[in-house]
């Protein structure tokens, strides 16, 4: 019973953990359309930093990591992250650095534009 239920609660966090990796950047890719629609700027520009927010940035970063993994004069050692856990990390710290650069720059834009859409 123990065991099943260690089992489902170590799914439930997986879960919560993987979901945060795709609702942070999408918190950030509403704000970067709310405040492009408020200051009547172009869509276009917000969802190429969209996209670069979630699968270009943290995907290249990981790339670049294996890369020079492979190439080190030593042998790699065991990882201690997956990679689905560099991705998550990697993820959070991109849209956490954006949207704490737009939140510090840009508040009352940031705030007037999320209510008024």
């Amino acid at each position: 019973m123990l065991r099943v239920l260690g089992w489902c609660l170590r799914t439930v966090l997986r879960g919560a953990w993987t979901s945060a990796m795709l609702l942070v950047p999408l918190f950030g890719f509403w704000l970067a359309s709310s405040v492009a629609a408020y200051q009547d700027a172009s869509i276009w520009l917000a969802l190429a930093l969209g996209l670069a927010l979630f699968p270009v940035i943290p995907v290249a970063w990981d790339l670049v990591y294996v890369w020079r993994r492979r190439r080190a004069s030593e042998p790699p050692s065991r990882s201690i992250l997956t990679r689905l856990d560099r991705l998550v990390l990697r993820t959070l710290l991109v849209n956490g650095a954006f949207l704490a650069i737009m939140l510090v720059q840009l508040p009352q834009v940031a705030f007037r534009a999320l209510a008024v859409r």
